[in-house]
């Protein structure tokens, strides 16, 4: 079966003297100061050189990383294609701390697929460190909405509740001929602040295979979870975006956005 358009594209390269195209646009930083190497997300303000002066979500305002210095890897995208740099992490007492980008900008090796507007049955429920550390799993507050589109990297969905940017849900996606449930892990990566006509919210979540897992939990939360929340892995990944590619060939509805 051809399963191009959910492949990554060819990409152009990306030069340290083009990063003023990141002006006003989010980047991800993963902190390798930290034993797991979280992410974070943070908005580029200033441009000068190679400094991105940046600022940090008010969740983390006081979490340590804003007060340390070193080694950090630098992932965005710019037309749809996603790049990393190495980097370095500058904190600041006063104004905002800067990101050193590094020479070497490379395609990133992120995933990238087709994007399908297909209308699912899709249950979320939001989902934390302590939650699963603690065994509550059985108790979590299950909503439910409709997707909009959908791929094998993540899902545009209609809530009846807002959902913060970079909170976490566990997904469970209802999809016909296709061997589930799909319980999956999400991160929501953008989240529209006001409700349409219709008195809904909308948002991307994108997906979290289980293997990227220790990007955002502990160790110990992820040894504790139950294998069916660990059974999405880039594996099933891929295969759901075989299987999504083809109910969009028989049906004619595809496109060729990414997610």
């Amino acid at each position: 079966m051809q399963v191009s358009s959910r492949m990554k594209k060819q990409q152009p390269k990306f030069s340290i003297d083009e990063l003023p195209m990141l002006l006003n646009q989010d980047i991800r930083l993963i902190n390798h100061s930290e034993n797991i190497g979280r992410y974070y997300t943070t908005r580029v303000m200033v441009i000068e050189g190679n400094r991105l002066r940046v600022v940090l979500p008010r969740r983390i305002s006081g979490h340590g990383f804003l007060r340390q210095t070193g080694a950090v890897t630098i992932s965005f995208v710019y037309q749809g294609h996603y790049y990393d740099a190495p980097g370095r992490f500058v904190a600041s007492e006063k104004g905002m701390p800067q990101v050193v980008v590094g020479n070497t900008i490379s395609n990133s090796n992120r995933r990238q697929f087709g994007r399908f507007p297909l209308q699912v049955k899709a249950s979320f429920a939001p989902i934390s460190e302590l939650t699963i550390t603690a065994q509550k799993l059985n108790r979590l507050q299950w909503k439910h909405g409709d997707t909009i589109d959908i791929s094998g990297g993540g899902i545009m969905i209609h809530t009846d509740v807002s959902a913060p940017l970079d909170s976490f849900f566990l997904v469970n996606l209802e999809m016909e001929n296709f061997e589930g449930p799909l319980f999956i892990f999400g991160r929501v990566c953008w989240s529209s602040r006001r409700k349409s006509r219709t008195g809904r919210c909308q948002c991307g979540i994108e997906f979290i295979p289980s293997e990227e897992l220790s990007h955002h939990f502990s160790k110990r939360a992820c040894t504790s979870l139950p294998p069916l929340m660990l059974s999405f892995n880039g594996t099933k990944q891929e295969e759901l975006a075989v299987h999504l590619e083809k109910i969009s060939n028989d049906s004619n509805t595809g496109d060729s956005h990414e997610f």
